[in-house]
């Protein structure tokens, strides 16, 4: 199941479309660009509730028509992407228990979802996999900005990038079963994959061909070479774009890679 961070600005509904269109189209009848793709995909945009009755109703509609929507019981803002990474997460556990594995993702990327699939055919339990931050530093100021009671060590233990990680099933069981026991911090991605697996006793695994915040934007010769399961920085024209060469299938250019 790929979850996706999504928003309910403009912005992001154009990204939603791109994603339905490209890589998230799998979801629709398990295909791919020249390929099969024999394991079942699952889509879902995770929001909160927008601040404008305007926004609600169109959310509402865009909810009704496509039904890969899902709206949680809070404002929709930057200070609440724990909660909404953990409202994904436990309607997952609660919803769909027999699913393998949980992509969570930013709506700013691109999945070779053929390569991803075929990476998990030996992921193992109670693990998660992305791209390993290790010793990062506790803001106390700014938009990061965690007090001391909250967290009162000078660096988070290592954690995934939030730009894309995924986890098996029972490690997201597990780590939703912390959740509840552990002050929810604001930064996600050192909340959701660095500290509550360590009071769940989940394994965190670096992963090569994940993508973090820092990342360059991805040729599409790295998807197309099969050198790159995620990348980030690509908007909705990056996406057409890839997916588009990705149909034509010519690797000629890429043959100097």
């Amino acid at each position: 199941m790929i979850l996706v961070l999504s928003s309910y600005r403009c912005r992001a509904k154009f990204e939603r479309l791109a994603i339905r269109a490209t890589y998230g189209s799998v979801a629709e009848g398990n295909a791919w660009p020249n390929k099969e793709v024999p394991e079942s995909v699952g889509l879902v945009f995770l929001l909160g509730k927008p601040p404008t009755v305007k926004a609600r109703r169109r959310l509402t509609a865009e909810s009704q028509q496509y039904g890969d929507v899902m709206i949680g019981d809070f404002t929709d803002t930057y200070a609440n992407l724990t909660l909404k990474v953990l409202f994904g997460l436990r309607w997952m556990v609660e919803a769909c228990p027999h699913v393998q594995y949980v992509l969570k993702i930013d709506d700013d990327t691109f999945v070779n979802i053929p390569l991803l699939l075929a990476f998990l055919l030996h992921g193992e339990d109670n693990a998660m996999y992305g791209h390993v931050y290790f010793s990062s530093r506790v803001f106390r100021g700014g938009k990061w900005a965690v007090p001391n009671n909250v967290y009162p060590l000078g660096l988070y233990p290592p954690y995934l990038s939030g730009t894309a990680y995924v986890a098996s099933m029972d490690a997201v069981k597990k780590v939703v079963d912390a959740s509840v026991h552990v002050p929810m911090l604001p930064v996600e991605d050192a909340h959701v994959t660095g500290i509550l697996p360590i009071v769940a006793d989940v394994r965190r695994i670096s992963t090569y061909g994940f993508t973090h915040v820092l990342d360059h934007k991805p040729d599409f010769c790295e998807f197309m070479l099969n050198k790159r399961l995620v990348g980030n920085r690509m908007r909705k024209k990056d996406k057409i774009h890839a997916w588009n060469l990705m149909k034509i299938a010519d690797r000629r250019h890429c043959s100097m890679q």
